[in-house]
């Protein structure tokens, strides 16, 4: 072999390399679409999440029925922080606490009749 043919063959590689390190780079800056979600409570919840900013927020939602939700959508990078967290203390009551990623369910947690008890789910958006 030539020298010449060994410095296109070195050149070709290079794109090659180069071409997969800016296509790796690019999916990591990807958006993915996250939503948080409180159900399956019919009375006052006090919520803790970190918005798409990664502020952490607090409100209190007001529940009426089994069948209300509330949510949160905004739009988060591969290994951003996720984080929402319910309470409530109606003894007679309920809530679930969600995470979705891309319409699918990551992370949930759930208590019933467990007032004053936390239910937090949290985790990373994964790479």
């Amino acid at each position: 072999m030539t020298v010449i043919h060994h410095m296109k063959t070195l050149i070709i590689l290079n794109m090659i390399i180069i071409l997969a390190a800016m296509l790796g780079c690019t999916r990591y800056d990807e958006k993915l679409a996250v939503e948080y979600s409180i159900s399956k409570s019919y009375s006052d919840v006090n919520v803790q999440f970190r918005d798409g900013d990664g502020v952490l927020r607090d409100t209190i939602i007001h529940l009426q029925s089994i069948e209300d939700q509330w949510q949160y959508h905004f739009e988060a990078r591969r290994g951003d922080i996720v984080y929402v967290s319910a309470i409530y203390f109606d003894s007679s009551s309920t809530v679930t606490a969600g995470i979705l990623l891309e319409g699918k369910l990551f992370k949930q947690g759930s208590s019933n009749k467990e007032p004053g008890k936390y239910v937090t789910v949290s985790g990373t958006v994964p790479y």
